[in-house]
């Protein structure tokens, strides 16, 4: 009897600890999330690492969002969103995609998605917070997500995303945030697909 009391009180305690990390991470998440939405636009630079069993490949980025708009360069690739369509155009075969995105699509090409999204799309809960970061897990909401789980770190100081790390079913992509700048004002142009700058491009309608 006394073992079994001793178990309950076990399980209680994981319960009770697990419901205060979530809600602290939540805080955390919340807290991230209206510092980023406060500023008038963000431009970053970024190194992503992906990783597929034992082969590793490297690559460098930068983007800037404005409210839900965002574009997005590396390796000479470019993403545009305008808040609803997205273009990719991919430099190696001179073709722009043109699609609505899915969740899926967003997170691919935009290392700040889980900040603006998390609670619609994810879990969280705090697993760590020593050091300079807080270390949130995001858990997708949906089973059937490529996406098995991502560890997002956020500076104590000012919440701002320092790193992220993205585990999917075969693979896994680190992504950290080398600048961060606020402030400047862009042009909703900008964030949309411009044909007279690629007009060789071969332009492939997915909607």
């Amino acid at each position: 009897m006394k073992y079994i009391h001793i178990t309950k009180l076990f399980f209680i305690f994981l319960f009770v600890a697990a419901s205060a990390c979530a809600q602290d991470a939540d805080k955390i998440m919340k807290t991230a999330s209206a510092k980023f939405k406060s500023h008038k636009s963000v431009e970053s630079n970024y190194t992503i690492v992906y990783t597929e069993g034992t082969k590793k490949r490297s690559a460098t980025g930068g983007i800037i969002m404005q409210k839900n708009k965002y574009v997005n360069l590396i390796e000479g690739n470019k993403t545009w969103f305008n808040g609803k369509t997205m273009w990719t155009y991919v430099k190696e075969n001179e073709e722009v995609n043109v699609t609505e995105p899915s969740a899926g699509d967003m997170l691919s090409n935009n290392p700040y998605f889980f900040i603006n999204s998390y609670s619609q799309e994810y879990n969280a809960s705090l697993q760590g917070s020593g050091g300079r970061t807080y270390d949130v897990k995001l858990t997708p909401k949906k089973s059937n997500e490529d996406v098995k789980y991502v560890i997002l770190r956020l500076l104590k100081d000012s919440y701002q995303p320092a790193s992220l790390s993205i585990f999917m079913k075969n693979s896994q992509m680190d992504i950290v945030l080398n600048s961060f700048k606020t402030g400047k004002s862009y042009k909703n142009s900008s964030f949309s697909f411009d044909k007279k700058k690629y007009p060789n491009a071969d332009i492939i309608d997915l909607r």
